[in-house]
């Protein structure tokens, strides 16, 4: 579906805050249109997508520069605070950006889509 696709390649290159409405617009469909199509095709609405896609961004970056403070890794990996980092990490990977860059992320990492969208 070059709807999805088109989503996909929005999501991807701005994983950081995207609203439903802006991608669908860039989509010519609406918001509601593009969740129903996103979640047929993908299996996750595109918010729920862009949360994954800067969820990978931020263990990339924990494999890359474990030593980096939360808020330099927030920042880098698109997020908007510090907190919302640490709840996403929570929430995928069950741990803190501390845990995780004590310890190989390398398994959350296998997980990682690394060809397009």
């Amino acid at each position: 579906n070059h709807v999805v696709a088109k989503a996909l390649h929005e999501i991807e290159r701005n994983p950081t805050c995207p609203r439903v409405g802006d991608i669908a617009a860039r989509c010519h469909v609406s918001p509601r249109h593009l969740n129903r199509l996103m979640r047929i095709w993908v299996g996750y609405g595109p918010k729920h997508l862009a949360r994954v896609v800067r969820f990978q961004t931020a263990l990339e970056q924990i494999e890359q520069s474990p030593t980096q403070s939360g808020a330099a890794l927030a920042s880098n990996a698109g997020y908007f605070d510090q907190s919302h980092l640490t709840s996403d990490l929570a929430r995928f990977a069950g741990a803190t950006p501390g845990h995780l860059a004590s310890r190989c992320v390398a398994d959350f990492s296998k997980t990682r889509c690394d060809g397009p969208l």
